[in-house]
C-alpha cells in the first residue's frame, strides 16, 4: 500500500512540474506571423515582439511593425500594410521603442486588433 501511495505522489509531482515548465516557455511571435495568419492567433494569449510605428494616445491605440520592417523602412508610411494595431489602457510606448507585448488578438469591424494586457520595453531603436 505504501508503494502505491509513493508512486501516485511521484506521478502527481512529475505532472505538476512538467505543466509548470510548459507555461513558462511562452513563445514570442513577431508581427509578420500575426499579420500573415491572424486567425491562427485569434482569441489566444500570445507574446508579440515589435517596434512602435504610430501612436494615438487619445484612443489608447498604437501600431507595431516587425523589427525587419523597421530596418528596411524605418518609421513611416511605406509600411502601412505591415502594421498591427494595439489597444492598451496603460502608458502608451513611444515611437521607435522595441517592445514585447502580452495580450490577445481580437476581431473587430475593421479587422484585427491586439488587446494588450502588459508591455515590456526591450530597447529604444
Amino acid at each position: 500500500m505504501n508503494l502505491v501511495k509513493w508512486i501516485l505522489t511521484a506521478l502527481i509531482v512529475i505532472s505538476v512540474v512538467s505543466c509548470s515548465s510548459e507555461n513558462k516557455e511562452s513563445k514570442v511571435v513577431n508581427v509578420e506571423q500575426v499579420l500573415d495568419e491572424p486567425d491562427v492567433f485569434l482569441n489566444k494569449n500570445i507574446l508579440i515582439e515589435g517596434v512602435v510605428n504610430q501612436v494615438n494616445k487619445d484612443k489608447n491605440i498604437f501600431s507595431i511593425i516587425s523589427e525587419k520592417e523597421f530596418e528596411e523602412c524605418g518609421i513611416g508610411e511605406c509600411n502601412v500594410n505591415e502594421q498591427l494595431p494595439v489597444r492598451y489602457s496603460g502608458n502608451i510606448p513611444g515611437l521607435g521603442e522595441k517592445i514585447e507585448i502580452a495580450g490577445i488578438v481580437k476581431k473587430n469591424d475593421k479587422g484585427f486588433i491586439y488587446e494588450a494586457e502588459s508591455i515590456r520595453n526591450i530597447k529604444n531603436l
